[in-house]
C-alpha cells in the first residue's frame, strides 16, 4: 500500500507537469487541433433488435462524415477506449462494417483500448488483446505531433488486476514521461 501510494504520488506530480505543459502549448508551437472519440461500442448491435442495429449503424456511419466536414484542420483523431464491445469478433459483419466506416476519417487515427475492448466481463483474454493489437496497434504508445509528445496510455489494468504478461503500466508511463521532458 505504501509503495502504491508513493508511485501514485510520483505519477500525479508528473501529470500536473504535463497538464501545465499542455496548457501552454501555444507558447511553444503553432496552434493545432485534434478530436477525441470514446465509447463507440461497435459490435454491441449484434445483440440488438433491428431498430437499434440501424440506429447504431447510422451513428457510426455519421462519424466520418461529420469529422471530415469540420472547418478546422485536425491533426488526428484519438479513439480512447471501448471502440468495440465485450470481446466481439472482428470478422462479424456489424463489427467489420463499423470499423470500415470509422477508417473513412481523412486524418491519422490512434486507438487505445478500454475495458470493453480487452476485458469481456472482468477478465482479460489473450485472444482479445491479440485481436485489438492486430486491428488497431499497440495498447500504449506515444506520438510526437508538431513538437508535442502525446502519450496514449492503456490503464484499465490498474483497476482490474492485469493478466497481460510483461505490461507494466507504471513503468511504461514513467519512461514515457521521462523521455517527454521538454516537449
Amino acid at each position: 500500500m505504501a509503495f502504491e501510494k508513493m508511485v501514485r504520488g510520483k505519477i500525479m506530480k508528473k501529470i500536473v507537469v504535463i497538464l501545465f505543459v499542455l496548457l501552454n502549448i501555444q507558447i511553444f508551437c503553432d496552434t493545432f487541433y485534434f478530436a477525441q472519440v470514446t465509447d463507440l461500442y461497435i459490435g454491441a448491435e449484434v445483440n440488438f433488435r433491428e431498430r437499434e442495429q440501424k440506429m447504431t449503424q447510422f451513428r457510426i456511419a455519421a462519424l466520418p462524415i461529420s469529422v471530415n466536414k469540420l472547418k478546422i484542420p485536425l491533426e488526428f483523431v484519438a479513439f480512447t477506449g471501448n471502440i468495440t464491445n465485450n470481446g466481439v469478433k472482428y470478422t462479424d459483419p456489424f463489427v467489420k462494417n463499423g470499423l470500415d466506416e470509422i477508417r473513412k476519417i481523412n486524418v491519422p487515427l490512434y486507438f487505445v483500448p478500454g475495458n470493453h475492448d480487452i476485458y469481456p466481463g472482468n477478465f482479460a483474454t489473450r485472444f482479445n488483446l491479440d485481436s485489438f493489437k492486430k486491428n488497431f496497434g499497440d495498447i500504449s504508445f506515444s506520438k510526437e505531433i508538431k513538437g508535442v509528445k502525446f502519450i496514449f496510455f492503456y490503464g484499465e489494468n490498474l483497476r482490474i488486476p492485469s493478466v497481460i504478461e510483461g505490461y507494466d503500466p507504471f513503468g511504461w508511463l514513467e519512461n514515457e514521461l521521462i523521455t517527454a521532458e521538454g516537449k
